[in-house]
């Protein structure tokens, strides 16, 4: 009975070690009157911090990397489902969990559409 637990709490993607460390995100994010910079904050602290250590060539999801904006850009909207819908990146124990600082401008930036800015 305890594994088909388990099983259903990896199913709905927070587990419990998980979900205190994920907040629902707004269910209708809006964009700020100006989206957060790509290359000046996203990037350096959102993406670089706590998904490419991971997400690169040599990593765990080479198959996913995440190291310019033309990678990260296709991948936007799984993005915002694995982070903030089923709360699976990054995964529990991760060397870098993202901060509510770095989750609100993740969001910002996804809800102003992912700009190359």
């Amino acid at each position: 009975m305890a594994v088909w637990a388990a099983c259903l709490a990896l199913a709905a993607g927070c587990s419990a070690s998980s979900a205190g460390r994920c907040p629902p995100a707004a269910s209708d994010p809006t964009c700020p009157d100006a989206a957060p910079s790509f290359a000046a904050v996203v990037d350096p602290q959102v993406f670089q911090v706590s998904c490419v250590p991971c997400h690169n060539p040599a990593g765990e999801e080479s198959k996913i990397p995440f190291t310019s904006y033309q990678q990260v850009s296709v991948w936007a909207g799984e993005i915002h489902n694995q982070v903030f819908e089923s709360c699976a990146m990054p995964p529990a124990g991760a060397a870098q969990m993202l901060t509510d600082v770095q989750r609100q401008t993740l969001l910002d930036w996804l809800a102003c559409g992912a700009p190359d800015n």
